[in-house]
């Protein structure tokens, strides 16, 4: 009988190995950063300088993350693979569904572990059977036997395990392992013998550690090994952010896929879109005949969240008187004596879209608005707290020049008066040892000085997260410690629409922590819009800018947990 391995690989790989994740390993199926739902393509041509019909390797798929019960999740992923290669046009296809569920290993949900398995269906068959040349024809005789069929089916299951560790707010952990193709061994098809994939190990680990605000470093290594073939790979990727309010980062690595290839990794992420490129230089044996060049992959990836489902809110129309021209407005800024004019920044938003974001150095500020449209003025001096003031259409006269007077409130530092602490063992007196700290008892509730937001957006901007990286660190050091973060508004603009902002925000904010490891039930969110003043300013009083941004913040309180917390309030020196 005549034997055909109906590949030209001993397996198929990738350089970009990582690029889509259920090639890698079941076990990381819903394993998404940024977002629940992803989309992806790799291109490999290899070896293009040995055969003219080429190696070409072909592989896309769509992932999922579904939320069970708090970090606890489901994953689920469709892949597609295509490998074509030599003379012969030697033909692999792969279709495999993929389902992994990862659960949380510990109280602090920094330790995840996840099962995946993967079944598969693969497609094997050869397209030139002329180009092969057969042991009969090699001892100078010719093909005696007859190939009736060229392709063969058949089922195929791996498993993968995947375990992960958040270690901290600037680095993660991980790794797993896989064992492939079992349905391994020869299939029988009458005139024809094809033989399956061999059983095939996999391991790999991989670190990702955030080096400074811009640059992250991400060492990784891939292990795969069967009866027929070894393969080693080790790669190091950085990546790096040009400034806080980029949508751009780039990234940049090299890699040894050991006695065979040097590698190099291009690729850049914008927003939601990522693409990578992978180049191979030989450097095995086969040198002589190949070339310099064996490989080049393309990679193109999408990733989102989901849409979330939001309650109903019956819309009100807001009157609005369209002006004849564009709406002067002047905002002048009440300065202490010791403050430039060249620190202050101003950010100016209209209709979710920024229009400036610079340092302006000649005050007042004058700027012409269009009535129809809503806008934000953000205003930030080094060391005093940053204000908004909201312009929305229908709350004010646009035939009118809008003047807006600003008494910048500097930032200050709780005093460190020793705390009476009662916690369920004894009573005892606990002193901060820094000015910037303050004991914080359940119940109470703790204003978060930096969440920023676009106008009319949830999305939580590069300044919040350092705020928040705070609040991460307590839920780590506290880990029973269930709290709510809420988001109030002041009381101009509708009050059903301020309620639905407030929650979009404080929604945005909770779905940051849950992204880098926190649980989902020790965090609710509450969006109470002007239902909770923090002070007189009620509709109909007259405020200044300065007492209606007090009740524009976000807050977060214990609501479980520890009877009381120490919080650092600013950051040390």
């Amino acid at each position: 009988m005549v034997g055909i391995n109906c590949t030209g690989q001993d397996d198929i790989h990738f350089t970009q190995y990582k690029w889509i994740p259920v090639f890698q390993n079941p076990g990381l199926a819903g394993q998404i950063e940024d977002g629940n739902m992803a989309y992806g393509i790799l291109y490999r041509d290899q070896a293009f300088t040995v055969t003219p019909n080429q190696y070409n390797s072909l592989a896309a798929y769509i992932d999922s993350r579904f939320i069970l019960k708090g970090t606890n999740s489901l994953g689920l992923s469709l892949m597609f693979v295509d490998d074509k290669a030599g003379d012969g046009q030697l033909h692999t296809n792969e279709l495999a569904l993929n389902a992994a569920y990862e659960f949380s290993l510990s109280k602090r949900h920094q330790h995840f572990l996840s099962f995946g398995i993967q079944g598969l269906f693969i497609q094997r068959r050869y397209g030139d059977l002329s180009a092969f040349v057969f042991e009969e024809e090699l001892m100078g005789g010719t093909l005696t036997e007859s190939l009736i069929n060229n392709s063969y089916g058949y089922p195929d299951i791996s498993l993968g395990l995947s375990y992960r560790n958040t270690i901290d707010a600037k680095s993660n952990l991980k790794t797993g392992i896989s064992v492939n193709h079992f349905n391994n061994g020869l299939a029988v098809n009458k005139e024809e013998i094809i033989d399956k994939y061999d059983m095939k190990y996999s391991l790999f680990v991989e670190y990702k550690r955030k080096m400074s605000n811009s640059i992250w470093l991400e060492p990784k290594i891939q292990f795969q090994k069967s009866s027929v073939f070894k393969s080693t790979q080790v790669q190091t990727v950085l990546h790096f952010l040009p400034s806080k309010k980029s949508p751009y980062i780039f990234k940049m690595g090299v890699g040894w896929r050991v006695e065979d290839a040097l590698e190099l990794l291009l690729g850049v992420q914008y927003k939601s879109w990522e693409i990578g490129l992978a180049y191979d230089t030989n450097t095995s044996g086969l040198r002589t005949a190949s070339g310099e060049v064996v490989g080049l992959e393309l990679g193109i990836k999408y990733k989102h969240f989901r849409p979330e489902k939001k309650e109903e809110i019956p819309e009100e129309t807001i009157p609005v008187v369209t002006p004849i021209q564009p709406v002067p407005v002047d905002i002048l800024i009440q300065l202490p004596p010791d403050i430039p004019e060249k620190d202050i920044h101003i950010i100016v938003i209209e209709d979710s879209i920024p229009l400036i974001d610079k340092v302006h150095e000649n005050w007042p500020y004058e700027q012409d608005i269009d009535a129809d449209k809503p806008y934000e003025f953000i205003i930030k001096v080094p060391d005093y707290k940053p204000d908004t003031i909201s312009l929305i259409p229908g709350e004010y006269d646009p035939f009118v020049t809008q003047e807006i007077i600003l008494t910048l409130v500097p930032n200050f530092i709780e005093d460190d008066t020793p705390v009476v602490v009662e916690t369920p063992e004894e009573v005892v007196e606990e002193v901060p040892e820094n000015p910037g700290e303050r004991i914080v008892h359940i119940g109470e509730s703790i204003v978060l000085e930096r969440i920023y937001y676009d106008f009319d957006k949830d999305n939580i901007l590069p300044e919040s997260e350092i705020e928040l990286t705070k609040i991460y660190d307590l839920m780590i050091k506290y880990d029973d410690m269930v709290i709510e973060l809420s988001s109030h508004t002041d009381v101009r603009g509708d009050d059903d629409y301020n309620v639905d902002l407030s929650q979009r925000r404080a929604a945005s904010a909770r779905r940051w922590l849950i992204q880098i490891g926190i649980a989902e039930d020790r965090i609710i969110a509450k969006g109470y819009g002007e239902k909770r003043l923090y002070n007189h300013c009620d509709n109909g009083v007259i405020c200044s800018e300065v007492n209606h941004r007090k009740n524009r913040r976000t807050e977060f309180t214990i609501i479980a947990g520890p009877s009381a917390i120490l919080y650092m309030t600013t950051e040390k020196k």
